[in-house]
């Protein structure tokens, strides 16, 4: 059997993070985190049992790519601290992007594409693409907005949100990998919450 790629995602900043197993572009296993915040015990006893249950051996692994946020600012840390931890320590690349862009990218070419986050305490992260056959444009930077405002939003039905990848947002990540409209970034993306009022 010829070489096939395999790559491990990691979302660890929304609502407990997800983690994806990958080969040769189609999803070999997904893992769901509980609560509101990933923990670095739960990550990496997760990504320890998914390798062993389908006998692939960490050093098999090709990629890793993980998000840069939005999201919990606890979760992302211990996001890319995993990640970078396992790709130094394996010798492999390591991809990092916005999950606001993955998620965009996993979705059909729109001349206005909105996706949204929960990240934490009321408040929701909100972004609007265009997407074409040969780019990918931001129209908004990220913006926080607090849950119950953006709930009011008349266009709330047409924003791509977690829901849409009941298998977890670390399933995106891939869409991001074999996009080449997405540039990959290595800054973390902590978002300033707006005050309640």
């Amino acid at each position: 059997m010829a070489n096939r790629p395999i790559i491990l995602a990691i979302e660890s900043a929304i609502r407990g993070g997800s983690i994806a197993l990958f080969q040769n572009a189609e999803i070999v296993d997904t893992w769901l985190g509980e609560g509101g915040v990933s923990r670095a015990e739960d990550l990496l006893w997760n990504i320890d049992r998914m390798l062993k249950n389908h006998g692939i051996a960490k050093n098999s692994l090709n990629q890793i790519v993980v998000s840069i946020g939005p999201g919990s600012f606890t979760g992302i840390r211990i996001g890319l601290a995993t990640a970078m931890g396992l790709a130094t320590a394996l010798n492999i690349e390591l991809a990092e992007y916005s999950i606001l862009y993955a998620m965009a990218a996993s979705q059909a070419n729109n001349e206005s594409l909105t996706t949204a986050v929960p990240v934490g305490r009321g408040v929701v992260c909100v972004q609007t693409f265009r997407k074409d056959d040969s780019e990918i444009v931001e129209l908004t930077g990220p913006i926080a907005v607090i849950e119950d405002t953006f709930q009011q939003e008349p266009l709330r039905k047409e924003v791509i949100t977690p829901e849409y990848f009941p298998r977890g947002l670390a399933g995106s990540l891939i869409d991001a990998v074999n996009d080449k409209r997405i540039a990959r970034t290595n800054e973390p993306l902590f978002i300033d919450k707006p005050a309640h009022k």
